[in-house]
């Protein structure tokens, strides 16, 4: 039990060590703190390079990947390097966690993410493709899994200045 303390410290003491609890039990599983991580190519080969902001994901003309985590912080890139326009790249979030693209996703070819918790572009947030882009959600309804289409975006060819 804390001393009693002058002019009503102690609540305020006590208020805000709750509202830093809540903060911290409430927002953590939301914060992006990196570009996606945990891969583990279960079609296809792709292989990943990593830096401080940037990951480069050369793959194969189909691929397939699981994620641990899809998310991309604010000011980092991941970019796929496919081999061209008809490629495409498969990535499934097989975790808990939701997939918040703050940052920069590109790629030459065909991208779809699929997260059954929930996939955000937030305000900054850019997809850049040289084909298709699809976001999709899996449903659990009588037993069985079906996706949900969220988006789908034709993303018009790169134009050179």
């Amino acid at each position: 039990m804390l001393p009693l303390m002058k002019n009503g410290l102690k609540i305020r003491l006590l208020r805000a060590v709750l509202a830093l609890h809540f903060l911290g039990v409430t927002l953590a599983p939301y914060v992006v703190m990196a570009n996606p991580s945990g891969e583990q190519v279960v079609a296809g080969s792709a292989q990943f390079e990593r830096s401080v902001d940037r990951l480069n994901i050369t793959t194969s003309e189909q691929v397939i990947i699981n994620w641990q985590d899809f998310s991309i912080g604010s000011n980092e890139t991941t970019q796929f390097i496919q081999p061209g326009s008809s490629s495409l790249a498969v990535n499934r979030v097989v975790t808990g966690n939701p997939s918040a693209i703050y940052g920069t996703l590109s790629g030459n070819g065909r991208i779809v993410v699929l997260n059954p918790n929930g996939i955000m572009v937030g305000a900054g947030g850019v997809v850049d493709t040289g084909g298709d882009f699809w976001l999709r959600l899996w449903r659990w309804r009588m037993g069985v899994f079906s996706p949900v289409e969220i988006g789908h975006f034709k993303v018009p060819p790169r134009r050179r200045w």
